[in-house]
């Protein structure tokens, strides 16, 4: 389930729940609306509830979309009487304190974020005593070989990494098929700036298995009009119930 429908659900009626979405889809038809999703959650968190604030809401970041970002995601900046008269030191005081509220970090890029994961997986295993080199992308689907100091015995990892809120990665196709017993992923959920990331150890044959079966259903599923889902190379995997969480054993 994604983030904007878990809002939806939770701040509106069953009864209401396809006219909220497809009031959220008018955001999202244009080339230049970019970040969808982000947006529909802006909108979601000014709305509250209340149908007629989304509508407005949508309406306003059709128009422009920062008018809807800025006041759902830095809400005390947005709220102070002078904000064009803030020094630097002040503005950047004011944003931090937003960000803190929230409880997240700031978004990094997709492959900043990506690197962030690897040393953080990488400190972790040389904390845990093994031995952990980074392959620099040398490796196919590599991304960290991994041993014990005088065991004969060395893993391979991937790493994937996500800043959402939930501990869900995105895959590829290619996931179902390279599996192997010393084969693992480390599922790395960065948290706020303050807090440890979370990670998640899996066997690389249990994400195979996973991925592929999520697949089939998703596949064999409607759009909200009603026709056929196309096929797509991507694929997900997530853990909502924790059952890999720090479960560095598995790595022997």
């Amino acid at each position: 389930m994604s983030d904007v429908l878990r809002v939806v659900r939770r701040d509106y009626p069953a009864t209401s729940e396809n006219e909220v979405l497809a009031v959220l889809d008018t955001y999202g038809k244009e080339q230049w609306h970019r970040a969808p999703e982000r947006v529909h959650l802006a909108v979601l968190k000014l709305a509250a509830g209340d149908l007629r604030a989304l509508r407005r809401n949508v309406a306003t970041a059709c128009e422009d979309p920062r008018d809807i970002l800025a006041p759902a995601e830095y809400p005390t900046y947005s709220r102070h009487p002078s904000p064009d008269q803030l020094n630097p030191a002040e503005l950047a005081l004011l944003c931090r304190l937003a960000w803190f509220v929230r409880g997240h970090m700031t978004n990094l890029s997709h492959g900043l974020s990506g690197v962030a994961g690897e040393y953080f997986v990488c400190a972790e295993l040389s904390r845990r005593g093994f031995l952990a080199t980074l392959t620099l992308k040398n490796a196919e689907g590599t991304d960290i070989l991994a041993s014990r100091p005088n065991s004969g015995r060395a893993i391979s990892i991937q790493v994937k990494t996500t800043q959402g809120n939930k501990p869900s990665w995105v895959l590829k196709e290619k996931s179902e098929r390279g599996h192997a017993a010393s084969f693992f992923y480390v599922l790395v959920r960065l948290n706020a700036m303050t807090e440890r990331p979370s990670f998640y150890i899996v066997p690389s044959k249990v994400v195979a298995e996973k991925i592929a079966e999520g697949h089939r259903t998703w596949l064999a599923g409607t759009k909200r009009d009603g026709s056929p889902r196309k096929d797509t190379s991507m694929r997900g995997f997530d853990d909502i119930k924790g059952a890999y969480l720090e479960k560095w054993e598995l790595l022997g």
